[in-house]
């Protein structure tokens, strides 16, 4: 089963969004900085699975290339 199978699933949905954002605060991310990287995917499995996933400095090179949406 991979994150796309539990697309419909609002809850599945909603435990990779807290542990997706739990892990951007671990990374030591600002609220602007986490909260840019949510907000590109918030209903997306495949982007929540890979901000729980990817490795910090892809996640943080991604932000910075995006000068984190401003």
């Amino acid at each position: 089963m991979n994150a796309s199978d539990l697309s419909g699933n609002a809850k599945w949905t909603e435990h990779l969004f807290g542990l997706a954002e739990r892990r951007l605060y671990k990374l030591g991310l600002f609220d602007e900085q986490a909260q840019y990287l949510l907000a590109e995917g918030p209903n997306d499995n495949e982007h929540l699975v890979w901000l729980i996933i990817a490795p910090a400095e892809d996640i943080i090179e991604w932000g910075a290339e995006a000068d984190w949406g401003r």
